[in-house]
């Protein structure tokens, strides 16, 4: 959460990120929460932060390449291939080596996201 709260107060993703229009805040005291779902974030969220809501879930695009949902729980949700990902993609005749190729796509994208998460957040720990 402090991660997030960071690039939503400063309006500053990762390198590599953008920040998407949706946002979860949950205020931990209150359980108050408020979702913004396709509404420009920049301009909403500080006074909110400021009010004690805390991002649970936060919406962010990798590379231009795939768009997806962060949880505060580092859980990936809701992801997609953007258009450059998939546009010379050819679809298979057989709907199961389809579906084979789609999660191949998907994982291929994902394998580079989570490193780029974990470097966003200052690395892995040291033992």
């Amino acid at each position: 959460m402090t991660a997030m709260t960071n690039w939503l107060v400063t309006a500053t993703a990762p390198a590599g990120f953008s920040i998407d229009n949706d946002c979860l805040l949950k205020n931990q005291s209150s359980n108050a929460s408020l979702r913004f779902s396709k509404h420009p974030l920049e301009d909403s969220v500080e006074e909110h932060i400021k009010d004690g809501k805390l991002p649970m879930e936060l919406s962010m695009t990798w590379g231009d390449r795939v768009s997806f949902s962060l949880g505060a729980d580092w859980a990936i949700k809701k992801i997609k291939l953007l258009d450059v990902v998939t546009a010379d993609h050819e679809k298979a005749e057989d709907p199961i080596a389809e579906m084979n190729a789609e999660v191949m796509l998907d994982i291929g994208e994902l394998l580079q996201i989570i490193p780029a998460l974990i470097d966003a957040m200052g690395g892995e720990a040291a033992n």
